[in-house]
């Protein structure tokens, strides 16, 4: 199971990596624009919500040429703050285009290096679903990063402004209070988003199966057909919806109480506001005041005080996309753990030496070791010598052209191999034919694309 802990973190900051490559990169320069974006956005909105107390002010005192300069002063802030919250949305959306083509082409390179692609599809029993941790987990990746990140790091920024604002106008009371607030709220929250992320992984992997199992009829639809197979199929498919399904209402279950924390955590904020206003207020401080500018203060210490309650509310508020962030980052991070380890291992083939001689060979199933397909074989294959391998079904002939491959690895004995895989070398035909897309031309020189090379030979 994976929670929001340290394995999160190290798998976070190896996606970072992969977003942010160099401090010149599109991504940075979009980052740090979305930063000075969300800044400016504060400032402005600092200025809007003291608004009303300059109303309260000029319309105590009917104070005509004040209201009509305010009239205007307001109309100008209220533009610039819709400006610069378009401006957020479109930059977070291009920096999520951006973040997401990278992070594809990234996992692309990795996945069809050599024949990872197959070992992670075939061999392998730890991923699940390659395909969709490309796909659909780093595109949910990338949305809730875009989302988030730039609001988590500019949070601190705009706490310490409203709690200095906050402790001027009410003393220390005030940002002690939200503060342990704040403090307690995150404790149970943090309790509460551990087994939501652990069911956000789960439900993210039974998704997949489920589509499998779906793309599975799609590509075999006529066999299935010659079979009449509808019903068996229908109960297999039944069965891992139902498994998705009872995943679905646990994680929902623990979704309940984690929204209950979060939007009793909103409303209490509301109503801590008026209790921290008056401490100073029933204390005589604002005694010597009159009515209108007494209201007036009320509402620009209320705006700031509520202000300081939303910042650390928000925080709060970001749980939930942070779970669903944790729970596709894990997916995303074992992958790319995966492809890494293999890559440092040397697992992957050499396309500079196939085929030649086998020698006390012994072989079974990657997955199945108990099985013996190849025991003590030594053969060896020359240019323009024939070789017929017949043999029952099941006995072992496609499982040795894989060994020669090196699809999978024999063990014990050695395989040498003297001559390069491909239109020069040795061709291996798949039992199944592979038809990617693209013109005919391309299906004729495929693996190849150009024309004009492979048409030489």
């Amino acid at each position: 199971m994976f929670y929001f802990d340290g394995t999160f973190f190290k798998r976070f900051l190896r996606v970072l990596k992969v977003l942010f490559p160099r401090w010149c990169s599109v991504n940075v320069f979009l980052f740090l624009f979305l930063l000075c974006v969300l800044l400016l956005q504060q400032v402005v909105v600092y200025h809007v919500g003291l608004i009303p107390s300059t109303y309260y002010q000029v319309l105590g005192e009917k104070d005509l040429p004040g209201f009509m300069s305010h009239t205007v002063y307001s109309l100008i802030i209220t533009i610039a703050v819709a400006f610069l919250y378009a401006t957020e949305g479109y930059v977070t959306s291009v920096f999520y285009v951006t973040s997401r083509r990278d992070l594809s082409r990234y996992l692309h390179e990795k996945y069809f290096q050599d024949i990872f692609y197959y070992q992670l599809n075939v061999l392998d029993d730890v991923i699940d679903n390659p395909d969709q941790r490309i796909t659909q987990d780093g595109e949910r990746l990338c949305k809730s990063f875009s989302e988030i990140i730039a609001k988590l790091l500019i949070s601190p920024f705009v706490i310490c402004f409203y709690m200095y604002s906050t402790w001027s106008s009410t003393g220390y009371l005030g940002p002690v209070c939200v503060v342990v607030f704040f403090i307690i709220s995150t404790i149970i929250n943090k309790f509460l988003m551990s087994p939501v992320v652990a069911l956000v992984y789960k439900q993210e992997q039974l998704e997949g199966d489920f589509r499998f199992k779906h793309m599975q009829i799609r590509a075999n639809a006529e066999s299935a057909a010659f079979y009449r197979c509808g019903h068996l199929e229908r109960q297999k498919t039944n069965h891992k919806l139902e498994a998705l399904i009872q995943t679905q209402n646990r994680l929902q279950l623990k979704e309940y109480g984690l929204n209950f924390s979060i939007k009793l955590a909103d409303y209490m904020g509301s109503i801590l506001n008026y209790i921290i206003l008056a401490f100073p207020i029933f204390g005589g401080v604002y005694d010597h005041l009159t009515p209108s500018e007494l209201s007036s203060l009320i509402s620009e210490n209320a705006f700031i005080t509520i202000y300081l309650i939303f910042s650390f509310t928000s925080l709060i508020d970001l749980a939930m996309n942070v779970t669903d962030m944790a729970g596709v980052t894990h997916r995303v991070g074992q992958m790319m753990e995966q492809l890494g380890e293999w890559n440092c291992h040397g697992d992957q083939l050499q396309d500079t030496v196939y085929e030649g001689h086998i020698s006390s060979a012994f072989s079974s199933p990657p997955n199945s070791h108990d099985k013996i397909l190849v025991r003590d074989l030594t053969f060896e294959i020359k240019a323009k010598c024939n070789i017929l391998i017949t043999g029952d079904s099941g006995c072992g002939k496609s499982s040795l052209l894989r060994v020669l491959d090196g699809l999978w690895q024999q063990r014990s004995g050695f395989v040498e191999r003297k001559v390069i895989h491909g239109h020069r070398g040795v061709l291996y035909l798949p039992q199944k034919p592979f038809l990617t897309d693209g013109s005919l031309r391309e299906q004729i020189v495929y693996p190849y694309k150009d024309w004009k090379y492979t048409g030489k030979h």
